[in-house]
């Protein structure tokens, strides 16, 4: 299985891309950012994360994808943190792909529980803020 995780922050697109059977034996087979003009006009942005979400997509073809939702996003944030996830839900729907959304708060649960075995399990990959919850929510797509 194929399970890419996503992480939105101003200007930068971080992605992880896991594949294996499990948690236990997933390998990180990518980790990329991709940078983006937030100011851009809405409809432009959109448009911007519409081709970069289908080129992710069409080339690793996951069975499952979960992004990062800001719950406290300003209003100038929202369209690229929260419009974003929209148009990334609507694509996997279009292409029958399992879309789950993880809040910081579920990241950063039970002192960082996460994050330390995440860190634990890729411990030879240097993993820190988007790059790092990025490869969490895409690892936990395992169960």
């Amino acid at each position: 299985m194929i399970s890419i995780g996503f992480a939105i922050k101003k200007n930068e697109l971080w992605y992880s891309v896991l594949e294996g059977n499990d948690k236990l034996d997933a390998q990180l087979i990518a980790c990329e950012k991709h940078i983006f003009q937030s100011s851009s006009a809405i409809t432009d942005l959109m448009l911007t994360f519409k081709n970069l979400f289908n080129e992710i997509l069409g080339q690793y073809s996951p069975q499952k994808v979960a992004c990062k939702l800001h719950l406290n996003s300003t209003i100038k944030q929202i369209p690229y943190m929260n419009y974003s996830i929209g148009i990334l839900a609507l694509i996997c729907k279009e292409r029958g792909i399992s879309f789950q959304q993880r809040s910081n708060t579920w990241i950063t649960a039970s002192k960082r529980k996460k994050e330390t075995e995440c860190l634990l399990h890729f411990n030879n990959v240097e993993l820190k803020n988007e790059k790092l919850h990025a490869t969490i929510i895409a690892w936990y797509e395992f169960g």
